[in-house]
């Protein structure tokens, strides 16, 4: 097999990609660990009444972090398209702009995230509860649904296509590491939904599975040599 891209530059963008995740995850963490009570409030169950007790100085640092973690992890989405653009090119190719369209969507759909607390607190402080859950209500409505398209471009339709071009012949992408870092990063979520206590291994879940396809990536860059 020919290689098309510059093997060694592909493995430094797997390795950004992969710290980048990790970088991410924090920025997640900021946003979304309450660790403490908290009721779910508003018609889409998106605020939260712990926000109220939280430091504003979680979501600045969130949105300033997730500023530099997302065009890393992108590099590392470059890397995956080379990758499966060098055996398989449909599949890159949809990869790379299923990825890339979501990467911006989610970076847009973090800062408002972030600012959404910022707001409650806010208006929470200076015309009561009810005010405050309606306005984030109707900040809701503006972004849910781009939320879901934005999503669905960034995680679902990519791991489908990870997972069905890991099995295909001639991949570079081993099918047991994908099953392993896609598995892993499932079970935290359904763990933390459903047990309480460990809500922390749920945050920051898409995160860590996008540093593992990066090193997933890394990893597969041998194969080359």
């Amino acid at each position: 097999m020919e290689n098309t891209y510059n093997i060694k530059q592909n493995k430094i963008f797997a390795l950004i990609g992969l710290l980048g995740g990790i970088i991410c995850s924090v920025a997640d963490y900021l946003l979304e660990y309450l660790g403490q009570p908290s009721e779910t409030l508003g018609s889409w169950g998106v605020v939260e009444s712990a926000w109220a007790n939280m430091a504003l100085w979680r979501f600045s640092a969130s949105i300033w972090i997730v500023c530099i973690a997302v065009p890393m992890y992108v590099l590392g989405f470059v890397s995956i398209i080379r990758q499966m653009r060098s055996t398989h090119k449909c599949f890159g190719t949809v990869f790379g702009v299923s990825t890339l369209l979501g990467s911006l969507g989610a970076l847009f759909i973090h800062i408002i995230l972030c600012v959404m607390p910022v707001t409650y607190k806010y208006v929470l402080e200076n015309a009561g509860q009810t005010l405050a859950v309606n306005t984030l209500d109707a900040m809701t409505n503006s972004f849910i649904y781009p939320f879901f398209i934005f999503y669905a471009l960034l995680i679902i339709i990519p791991l489908v296509l990870w997972i069905v071009y890991s099995f295909k012949k001639g991949s570079l992408i081993s099918p047991i590491a994908t099953l392993l870092v896609t598995g892993l990063s499932l079970a935290c979520i359904i763990v933390g939904m459903l047990v309480p206590e460990l809500e922390w291994l749920q945050v920051g879940s898409v995160s860590r599975m996008v540093a593992g396809w990066c090193l997933v990536s890394l990893i597969a860059e041998r194969k080359h040599n």
